[in-house]
């Protein structure tokens, strides 16, 4: 039921997403309660997969999370700043299929995070909303691939790698599936690309170009 919470009627995907985050309540009220803080810190890796998978369903029922692609989501920080995530565990757990580990799961991932600026650009057309900034953090990009498609690549201050190493352990296992092996993020190679919504714009055709060739390549449907 779970994997297919998107499909049921409103009312059931409440009844789930709040069941699941009075769970994770729970479970963080007994670890915090009886675990000392030293051994706790170093359990925030692993809490934070826990606590990702149970807070995503709610997080989007509220408006929080705006998906774009299954994995693909924007967070309005502001009005004029949008920050791009990838998908979380959740979206891992309810999109993918365990055949789909390694090479499949990179390409639906690409494939995925190319529908999403699609979806945005279109949502930018469609509203003539021109002012504003998307970014996003990332430790697997391709660098030369996001210059090409028009966004500006830099590195990222000793802040963002720590939050990235306090989500070391869900970082790590969907990395380990899109390898189809276990395998370990190096974070320290964290950059941050942006581009503002106009240059986005300009950019259509390339994004639209890649999207094309990335799918029909791989036989990929993304939905």
């Amino acid at each position: 039921m779970i994997k297919n919470i998107y499909n049921l009627p409103p009312i059931m995907q409440w009844i789930i997403s709040i069941l699941l985050l009075k769970i994770c309540l729970i479970f963080d009220y007994i670890l915090i309660t009886t675990i000392s803080f030293p051994i706790l810190f170093l359990i925030i890796p692993l809490l934070k997969v826990f606590n990702h998978f149970s807070f995503a369903p709610l997080l989007r029922l509220i408006g929080y999370l705006h998906y774009y692609s299954p994995l693909l989501l924007i967070i309005k920080r502001k009005k004029n700043i949008w920050e791009i995530h990838g998908g979380n565990m959740f979206d891992f757990f309810i999109n993918m299929k365990w055949k789909n580990k390694g090479t499949q799961a990179q390409r639906l991932v690409i494939s995925n995070y190319l529908k999403g600026l699609l979806e945005i650009i279109n949502e930018i057309e469609r509203s003539k909303k021109v002012n504003f900034e998307l970014f996003g953090i990332s430790y697997i990009l391709n660098e030369k691939t996001a210059k090409k498609l028009g966004f500006s690549v830099e590195q990222v201050k000793l802040r963002r790698k720590f939050l990235f190493f306090l989500d070391y352990i869900n970082l790590a296992i969907m990395y380990s599936f899109s390898k189809g092996e276990v395998s370990f993020p190096n974070i320290l190679k964290t950059v941050k690309v942006s581009i503002n919504s106009c240059d986005l714009l300009k950019s259509k055709n390339k994004i639209t170009e890649y999207f094309n060739f990335i799918n029909k390549r791989n036989n990929l449907i993304t939905s």
